[in-house]
């Protein structure tokens, strides 16, 4: 997820990365085949906890 947080510091809204990452074929950590707005902000907020920890 390295190149999503980039993405994100870089300026791509939420939909931005999802749809890259659907275009990518990346799947979501449980297997699932589409990313989503909502699911990229979570994985963007819980890397965000574990570095501020």
């Amino acid at each position: 997820m390295t190149s999503t947080r980039a993405e994100f510091a870089g300026g791509m809204s939420m939909d931005a990365i999802a749809k890259s990452l659907n275009e990518r074929n990346v799947p979501t950590a449980h297997g699932g085949k589409a990313w989503y707005a909502g699911t990229v902000k979570r994985v963007i907020d819980s890397q965000r906890i574990l570095v501020d920890a």
